[in-house]
């Protein structure tokens, strides 16, 4: 009945915004499935809610939707429900089909909605000799403070989220719940922050 949760769809449209912003016009979208957890394909919906705002941010900009550069990885599930598949392993198999079809296919943007997974795509561009800040654009959340993107800070769009915030908005919910109260708010969503450099 409590959640702390980090706004996704915010993320998407910062990120989204940002690439945009910089003359991204083919801008792809990639996102994980979490290994190891118990999905049903039959509950998974047609459209998450963040590829409705990533659907919704380019008609917004004017430009249409392209199916081939949507990687949500929904194709990884199996029967039994269980993606064992790594994210850092699904970023870089999303991030080599991007770049499969003719250069006029490619995209020149990718938004992910995962640090983990943005280790992986960098490994992709490593092996297709691209370079992410100079031959494409990524934006990717990434949580303050954390070293998994180190060494690639000043080539990627970084939207953070403070773990700080986190712990701080658990302990909201937690310390009336000790005394036997209510919190003010049962579901606190926190919002991220584009990183400036």
């Amino acid at each position: 009945p409590y959640s702390v949760i980090m706004d996704g769809d915010e993320l998407a449209r910062i990120g989204l915004r940002e690439l945009l912003r910089r003359g991204c016009r083919r801008i792809a979208l990639c996102s994980g499935i979490a290994p190891h957890r118990h999905l049903e394909k039959a509950t998974v919906p047609v459209e998450t809610s963040l590829e409705k705002t990533y659907r919704e941010t380019l008609e917004l900009h004017g430009l249409p939707l392209d199916a081939s550069l949507v990687k949500t990885n929904r194709h990884l599930i199996p029967e039994n429900g269980i993606v064992t598949i790594s994210v850092q392993e699904q970023g870089y198999h999303s991030v080599l089909s991007l770049f499969e079809g003719p250069k006029d296919s490619w995209p020149d943007g990718i938004f992910i909605n995962d640090d983990i997974m943005t280790q992986g795509a960098l490994a992709a561009l490593q092996k297709l000799e691209l370079r992410a800040g100079r031959d494409i654009l990524i934006a990717t959340h990434a949580n303050r403070g954390s070293n998994v993107l180190m060494g690639y800070e000043d080539s990627l769009i970084v939207i953070e989220q403070d773990p700080l915030d986190v712990v701080q908005a658990l302990f909201d919910l937690l310390e009336p719940l000790l005394d036997g109260r209510q919190p003010e708010q049962k579901h606190i969503v926190l919002m991220p922050q584009l990183r400036h450099s």
